[in-house]
């Protein structure tokens, strides 16, 4: 049996986020799948008191929102058309808009399910389709979405089915879906990477960000835990992630203040000691020159 939403946990996850409930998949459950595909609709109607509140996941979430409304994600919302994708990548708070129609399908899935094959590939994906870095949407065009539906169609039938042996179809099958959807990301004129070795060093880039959020770090750091040079480092993230290291850097800190800011009721000070900063006046020039407002002016916009 499927644990969809019972399990949740409010406790630091990618650094930092104390009170925004964190949702696990299969927590509990022994050899779990590490996968589950649900009906949108039924999904936050069921759960309702839970997916219209900013959250979080230890997993990842396919959305396919078949009508035209609206989702929220990392203080944004986003308007979409009918027949669009959402990534929602670990950790990323989100929500469903409950004056949205959200029709679709949802598609949870874990680590333990990415890397089931071994292929270098599925870090490919998981690097390229579930990144913060840029739009977490991607509308589909009419063929798109008719090859979209026809291989979920596939993907239900054989997660459904439940015979023996199914767990291996269902990985496979996924991985097409996966792969046609980045097919579909490559024609948006997305930048792809090329080599095995750079993907490497773009997937440890990220992951020493969120590491080392508490942390004041120089790019230089980075790149010698990448063992590159600054410029190489730079040369990477500008051709891949369209920014350079520092304004990335510059980003995630700023976003997770305002993370925190929103959902743990920590003063601006507390917030500014969190993320390595030790004078709050440094912390409110740095979050004022991303934002245009200081840290205080933010918490009282969306707290009140």
């Amino acid at each position: 049996m499927l644990i969809e939403w019972g399990w949740k946990e409010e406790y630091n996850f990618f650094a930092l986020a104390d009170s925004i409930s964190l949702y696990h998949l299969h927590k509990g459950v022994r050899q779990p799948l590490h996968f589950e595909m649900l009906d949108a609709t039924a999904y936050t109607e069921r759960h309702a008191t839970h997916c219209f509140v900013p959250h979080r996941h230890s997993f990842y979430q396919l959305i396919w929102f078949q009508k035209a409304g609206r989702h929220f994600i990392d203080y944004t919302t986003y308007d979409h058309e009918p027949d669009t994708l959402y990534f929602i990548n670990l950790g990323q708070v989100h929500n469903f808009c409950d004056d949205s129609d959200n029709s679709g399908v949802l598609f949870h899935f874990n680590d333990a399910f990415l890397h089931h094959s071994g292929d270098s590939e599925q870090h490919w994906l998981q690097y390229k389709l579930f990144t913060e870095v840029g739009s977490p949407l991607l509308p589909l065009h009419d063929t798109q979405a008719d090859s979209f539906e026809a291989l979920r169609k596939l993907l239900w039938e054989e997660y459904t089915s439940k015979v023996p042996g199914y767990e291996g179809q269902v990985y496979h099958l996924f991985q097409v879906l996966l792969t046609k959807v980045e097919r579909m990301v490559e024609t948006e004129h997305v930048h792809l990477l090329e080599g095995t070795e750079e993907l490497q060093k773009m997937i440890k880039f990220r992951s020493l960000m969120e590491d080392n959020l508490d942390q004041m770090h120089e790019v230089g750091y980075y790149a010698d835990a990448l063992g590159i040079s600054p410029k190489k480092l730079t040369e990477l993230t500008k051709r891949y992630l369209g920014d350079t290291p520092a304004h990335l850097l510059y980003q995630r800190k700023v976003l997770e203040a305002k993370r925190l800011l929103s959902h743990t009721g920590l003063t601006v000070k507390e917030v500014g000691y969190r993320l390595g900063f030790t004078q709050a006046t440094y912390f409110t020039k740095y979050f004022k020159k991303q934002e245009g407002i200081t840290p205080k002016e933010f918490a009282q916009k969306v707290v009140g």
